[in-house]
């Protein structure tokens, strides 16, 4: 698989639909409009710019491309 590329569950938001995310390049911090905050084996998601502020509001499991 690509450098840095993996799919993001998101499990969070309660009364939506379970987002399944495939990103590519996770260090741009403003991929898809969306700001990361990458952990081991979470990654907390928010809505926003990177320079403005931001409300978190959620958390997806990082699960790599096999």
């Amino acid at each position: 698989a690509p450098a840095n590329q993996g799919k993001l569950y998101l499990f969070v938001i309660e009364s939506q639909p379970r987002l399944i995310m495939t990103l590519q390049g996770v260090q741009n911090n403003d991929h898809f409009g969306q700001s990361f905050s990458i952990q081991p084996d979470k990654c907390w998601l928010a809505v926003g710019s990177p320079t403005q502020s931001i409300d978190w509001y959620g958390a997806v499991d990082i699960i790599p491309l096999n």
